[in-house]
């Protein structure tokens, strides 16, 4: 952890003995950017005041930084406290507790029905399944030719454009990560020429294309279809959650129940989008320092920029699925635990 981190071993050992307490201060709002937790004048009548500051705010009502000042006046009184806040104590206080300077506007409703949707609806949703038979899917894109933002390199020697050429990708997994979909790559020509002599069956994803690299509907049906067919053959009935697109158009299934997750649903309550299509892109990424290497040490050595051009949809296909592969289960459970979208065993 030290070494992922870039940070001293002692300070893991810090973390780890007060995890319970950081954590604790997270789930709070706290200011997540603090390095160091300092406490202000008074501990008491800072938490009394955030306490009231949150109910105040969950009932609409607007609050100013004088009416803070007032209010911490009072509870210094009710306390038995003598306390007289300044601007600075204020400004820190805010600063401590994630609190910003905004203008005020109405809450929006659909902030609000998604987090009734994930309180009261999701729970009845997974107690009719078992967490191997709860799913995700989402879509990122991958730029199959990218080579690393930052090199080490001489300083006389010039750098190199960024790849653009992508392919858009969908992946799917279970709440416990011990069943990872087939990969869906979905790329800009029916049949690149670098699948020539290669049937579609033979590629280790499956493979569709559109003149814009993106998922449609009909690309998205049948790919559903294929998942039911695969459930109803192995005996199965899963529950499968979407985001809110207009592709995710699934039509009739048997074995698979189609969740569309609520507009607006933000990163931290979607499995995928946190940790796990990070993890398959920076083992993507090695794959390609891995041919890049071996190829540059073949009998015809090229410079980095020609051997990434030489790159083709087809060893995209099999570096994406190497890299699919080394997506280990208990990162995608972790990330399902974290989105809540999970059902304790038993």
């Amino acid at each position: 952890l030290a070494k992922e981190f870039g940070i001293d071993v002692s300070c893991v050992c810090r973390i780890l003995k007060n995890r319970d307490t950081l954590l604790s201060e997270w789930l709070k709002g706290g200011n997540q950017d603090r390095k160091r937790k300092r406490d202000g004048k008074d501990a008491r009548i800072e938490d009394a005041l955030f306490r009231w500051f949150t109910a105040a705010r969950n009932h609409g009502i607007t609050i100013s930084g004088p009416l803070l000042m007032e209010k911490a006046k009072d509870l210094a009184v009710g306390l038995g406290i003598d306390f007289e806040p300044t601007s600075g104590w204020l400004s820190r206080w805010k600063k401590r507790n994630n609190i910003g300077n905004n203008r005020y506007h109405k809450a929006d409703p659909s902030l609000q029905a998604v987090d009734n949707w994930y309180l009261n609806t999701l729970p009845s949703l997974l107690s009719e399944y078992s967490p191997e038979d709860i799913y995700k899917v989402d879509e990122t894109a991958i730029f199959f030719r990218e080579m690393p933002d930052r090199v080490l390199e001489s300083n006389d020697n010039a750098g190199f454009n960024r790849a653009r050429e992508y392919v858009t990708v969908i992946i799917c997994a279970n709440s416990t990560g011990t069943e990872k979909m087939r990969l869906l790559v979905i790329g800009r020509s029916k049949r690149p020429r670098c699948f020539k002599g290669v049937t579609m069956d033979a590629l280790p994803v499956q493979y569709e294309s559109d003149l814009y690299t993106r998922l449609s509907v009909n690309i998205f049906q049948k790919w559903v279809h294929g998942i039911d067919a695969k459930m109803k053959q192995a005996g199965r009935k899963i529950i499968l959650f979407i985001d809110h697109c207009t592709a995710h158009t699934a039509g009739d299934l048997d074995n698979v129940k189609i969740v569309i997750l609520p507009p607006k649903s933000p990163p931290a309550l979607q499995p995928m989008d946190q940790e796990v299509i990070r993890h398959l892109r920076h083992h993507y990424r090695k794959q390609i320092f891995t041919k890049i290497i071996g190829d540059f040490d073949g009998s015809d050595p090229q410079s980095a920029v020609d051997l990434a051009r030489s790159i083709t949809v087809l060893d995209a296909t099999h570096m994406l699925n190497a890299a699919w592969k080394d997506v280990q289960p208990e990162t995608i459970r972790k990330c399902f635990l974290r989105a809540g979208i999970w059902k304790e065993f038993g």
